[in-house]
């Protein structure tokens, strides 16, 4: 008998029910973050606002059958019903755009001091993604851990859970508007069969 590379459709099929039984409140904690952003008094004042624009998304089923099928052979790792909300931290993702650099840190600045009232907690340390070393830098002097992309991807993810109890997280990622251009042409040119 030869073994699958990917796991067994019921697996899979167990954790897209999993994700239907839970797309509530994964909606829910997803739109209360959408709200803290855009309805922030510290991010939406002045002219131009700190953050330019926002957008939530849940996780489209066909997208997280792939990423769970990708996680098994890319990373040898089995999602369970069980633990989809634990492995899968971005069933609902809040996207916030701002125009240039130095805004990013009132936002991260909010973001930390919102955590740090225990309105949110991290399920893990927030991570600068740029292929900048003047960016690296940046983002170190903030406290962030920062990763080097060569495709020229910026941006910083953040991964927010309502408490310690639950499972359900919030990815977060913040980016200017020129790098959210750019992030799309990279997604559009990765998915491109070589």
């Amino acid at each position: 008998m030869t073994e699958s590379t990917s796991p067994a459709p019921a697996t899979v099929e167990e954790c897209i029910e999993r994700f239907r039984a839970e797309r509530h409140d994964i909606n829910v904690f997803g739109n209360s973050v959408y709200k803290f952003f855009v309805e922030h008094p510290e991010l939406t004042a002045g002219d131009p606002p700190t953050i330019h624009s926002c957008r939530q998304r849940v996780k489209n089923e066909d997208h997280l059958r792939d990423k769970i099928r990708r996680k098994k052979v890319a990373e040898g790792r089995d999602i369970l019903a069980d633990t989809l909300l634990r492995e899968i931290t971005d069933l609902v993702g809040v996207r916030v755009l701002h125009l240039h650099t130095e805004q990013f840190a009132r936002i991260h600045k909010v973001i930390e001091e919102h955590c740090a009232q225990g309105h949110w907690c991290y399920q893990e340390q927030p991570k600068a993604y740029t292929w900048d070393p003047e960016s690296c830098r940046y983002f170190e002097s903030l406290g962030l851990d920062t990763l080097v992309k060569e495709s020229f991807y910026t941006s910083i993810h953040y991964i927010v859970k309502p408490n310690v109890q639950l499972d359900i997280c919030c990815e977060i990622q913040v980016r200017t508007l020129f790098e959210e251009i750019w992030g799309e042409i990279d997604h559009i040119l990765n998915l491109r069969p070589a």
